[in-house]
């Protein structure tokens, strides 16, 4: 954490729980609709926002998130999005309260408008019924390209209908919008400012901001260019990530309708923005889909065996982050190729305060991790601390490297890393 963004520790962050939903403008939105459609995507009728003359339809998820496709009517020049015409325009915030967020963003000092009262038409099966909500406007946080609002639903039965939230490509949720910045820590200290420091943190990559289960991460071009290959250089706000339950099933389906994708290691789908109306669309697994489990709505910890374990690191499709002393690892073994994290030090084991910042520089936010220990608790406890700093993907391996005591009191005779004879080595 830098020096600037520890000092925005002095006020609590603003009350918004997640991000609420992406805003995709375009020009033509029969045509974005069929796209959209065509992606595997179920969209909600045409709805027609009260007294502006714009139109739209959504992608209501269950994570409790959804995609906005809106067109402006032609000729107008009070455009909250600036010039840009198409694609990736601004991401929603989801408040409790969109005036308890106006009076936290001006005790901060910032200079934000007052909350808006909106509406639109929704069509129901009960006849025509108003879908109303309040937004309000966040101050320019950086970087150049990102405009950020709160949105409060009063209305959220009209908005995640049961009928919408099932679609063919597997879609469950935002999971991150990505913007790519030749500076990215630029904006750090603004939004520690607005989110809590806790929340920004910065490495390599970029900037990441953690709000509630998704993120704002904007990249350098060196980043995105590693991250996204065969993908035509691009800056400003790029695009998002949707979690999908099957990878596999959402390729299928993009391929049955003759639209182009990129395969990225196996478990990323990524649509270039030429091909999506202007917006880089990539669609990941969901929590627990990489460790062959049924998908979940919410990550959470795994868990698997040693031999499982070693079977993902053999295919390359996972990080080994062994949170074991320094001492363990010399005296008592390794496995090769994996991390070391400790989770706790010394011979009395005294924890690792820094356990989640040593974690995130020494892996990427998006890695598969598997934490082994002795006998699978430290690494359990890891794993935890692992996800609830912003790491989705994360499982615990069982047994540990020396597994549980025996009888007498000794450990390798029961079950563990060695016990199973998978490779290991020792100093």
């Amino acid at each position: 954490m830098s020096a600037a963004i520890a000092r925005a520790v002095d006020r609590p962050p603003v009350s918004v729980s997640g991000l609420d939903h992406v805003v995709l403008r375009v020009r033509d939105l029969d045509r974005s609709e069929a796209l959209f459609r065509a992606l595997g995507f179920a969209l909600t009728p045409r709805g027609f926002h009260t007294g502006r003359g714009s139109a739209n339809h959504t992608t209501p998820f269950r994570s409790g998130t959804y995609i906005e496709l809106i067109q402006l009517p032609p000729g107008d020049d009070q455009s909250p999005f600036g010039a840009r015409e198409e694609g990736p325009v601004a991401v929603a915030l989801r408040p409790l309260d969109s005036h308890a967020v106006h009076r936290e963003l001006v005790e901060r000092g910032f200079d934000v408008p007052e909350p808006r009262d909106l509406a639109r038409a929704v069509d129901t099966p009960q006849g025509a019924r108003e879908a109303r909500f309040i937004n309000v406007s966040l101050p320019d946080l950086g970087p150049a390209g990102l405009r950020l609002f709160a949105c409060q639903h009063l209305t959220r039965d009209l908005v995640w209908r049961e009928g919408w939230l099932d679609h063919a490509n597997g879609a469950q949720g935002v999971e991150r919008v990505i913007l790519v910045d030749p500076d990215p820590q630029a904006a750090g200290e603004a939004h520690a400012r607005v989110f809590g420091a806790g929340a920004v943190t910065h490495d390599a990559r970029g900037l990441t901001v953690r709000v509630g289960s998704e993120a704002i991460e904007v990249l350098t071009p060196e980043a995105f260019g590693a991250e996204f290959p065969g993908v035509a250089p691009t800056a400003g706000f790029v695009g998002l990530t949707v979690r999908v339950a099957s990878v596999p099933a959402a390729a299928a389906r993009l391929a049955a309708a003759g639209i182009p994708h990129i395969l990225v290691a196996g478990d990323r789908l990524v649509l270039q923005p030429v091909d999506t109306g202007g917006t880089l669309l990539e669609l990941v697994g969901a929590p627990g889909a990489w460790l062959g489990l049924p998908a979940r709505e919410s990550p959470t910890v795994g868990e698997l065996d040693p031999p499982a374990a070693w079977s993902l690191l053999a295919r390359g499709q996972a990080v080994l982050v062994d949170v074991r002393s320094p001492e363990e690892l010399t005296f008592v073994g390794r496995v090769p190729g994996s991390i070391s994290v400790p989770w706790a030090t010394g011979r009395t084991l005294v924890r690792n305060e820094a356990f989640t910042a040593d974690l995130a520089a020494a892996v990427s936010p998006g890695a598969k991790l598997l934490f082994l220990c002795r006998s699978g608790k430290r690494s359990q406890s890891a794993a935890e601390a692992a996800l609830k700093a912003g790491f989705t993907d994360v499982a615990n391996v069982l047994e540990g490297f020396e597994g549980d005591l025996d009888g007498e009191g000794r450990r390798g005779r029961r079950n563990g890393w060695r016990f199973h004879g998978l490779p290991w080595v020792q100093d």
